[in-house]
């Protein structure tokens, strides 16, 4: 496979997961270089403990082949074959260990080890768990009522703006 294809994809994943890939480093140097995190065999642990719990690496997992099939989409061109070796290399390099080592040096960052024990505590307890399985029903719930308040701010707000003889623009 070309560089250039190579390149293409890597863009497209590091565009769709929000920069994850890039955040295997830890936290932030002067000119925006990331500094290396040093962890102890415990807090490594801990935190790949807290990611389990969390469900992060298994939610994260679920995104690669959508992102992967719909790079596909914008190559219909492309033969199967093709598709097939860069497949392989896109399993290479966006899997579940790349997941979790670049969460473990955002955790460090971002959460001390006592923090990190006590959020494994809550994501092991049964509110934690139930939090864990009901965010996904919370969530979509969320997104329908802001979509209907979207589009009913949309629509009140094309009335205005015709009242005072601004019509929406053809289309």
């Amino acid at each position: 496979m070309s560089a250039r294809k190579l390149a293409a994809l890597m863009f497209y994943v590091v565009v769709i997961f929000g920069g994850t890939a890039l955040g295997q480093s830890g936290g932030v140097a002067a000119g925006g270089r990331r500094a290396p995190v040093t962890l102890g065999a415990e807090r490594r642990a801990d935190i790949l403990r807290l990611l389990d719990a969390m469900r992060v690496v298994e939610e994260e997992v679920k995104l690669l082949e959508p992102a992967f099939n719909n790079f596909k989409l914008s190559f219909p061109h492309v033969p199967a074959k093709v598709w097939e070796e860069l497949r392989k290399e896109f399993d290479a390099e966006f899997n579940a260990e790349m997941i979790r080592d670049t969460y473990v040096p955002i955790f460090a960052r971002h959460f001390s080890a006592a923090e990190v024990k006590a959020l494994i505590k809550f994501y092991e307890s049964p509110a934690g768990r139930k939090l864990l399985e009901t965010m996904p029903r919370v969530k979509e719930e969320g997104y329908i009522v802001g979509y209907e308040r979207g589009q009913s701010l949309g629509r009140r707000m094309q009335e205005r703006l015709k009242a005072r003889g601004y019509d929406p623009p053809e289309t």
